[in-house]
């Protein structure tokens, strides 16, 4: 990793990054734990783009390979990053709310919904005063508009993203992949 390149998101204040192999092994790792500890249905997800997809996806392959025999499964959920981020772009579109790329308007709608859901009406992690319209390049790491950020659209974003992935992974269940 050259730490010099600001690629990816790596662009954005603020973020870490892992490279794809760390990020397979530790998804790896997580697998391997779960099922020491007597798991016998595993599910991969992840809420973020690009190369971690795939990883997971071939995680779940090699150790669906390796333990499926035992009566052991890993699934892998692409469903709660890709549909909901379709469902995401439609409803922001609808609304008139242009799309955003990093920690825009959905990222901080469902963390302000998380957040109520965690701490109440005592915010600890947005603040409302704090949230700005960036651009990629502005040194914020927003590429969006914090500002349009609400409950009702983290809980609409949040609870696609729950449905989705309940209905992949009894799908999945279901048909033993």
């Amino acid at each position: 990793m050259d730490l010099a390149k600001k690629t990816g998101h790596m662009r954005y204040a603020g973020s870490v990054n892992l490279s794809e192999e760390t990020f397979g092994a530790v998804a790896h790792d997580v697998t391997l734990s779960a099922i020491s500890a007597g798991f016998k249905n595993v599910v991969l997800m992840c809420d973020h783009g690009g190369k971690a997809q795939s990883q997971l996806d071939q995680v779940a392959k090699a150790m669906n390979a390796e333990w499926s025999p035992q009566g052991i499964h890993v699934y892998y959920i692409p469903d709660l990053y890709f549909k909901e981020k379709d469902v995401m772009k439609e409803h922001l579109k609808k609304l008139g709310i242009p799309e955003d790329r990093h920690a825009g308007t959905d990222d901080t709608s469902e963390l302000k919904y998380v957040d109520k859901m965690v701490n109440g009406n005592s915010s600890k992690w947005v603040h409302s005063d704090n949230l700005v319209k960036g651009r990629e390049g502005d040194g914020s790491g927003v590429d969006g508009d914090q500002t349009k950020a609400t409950l009702a659209l983290g809980k609409f974003f949040t609870d696609a993203k729950v449905s989705f992935a309940v209905n992949q992974i009894k799908a999945s269940i279901a048909a033993g992949k």
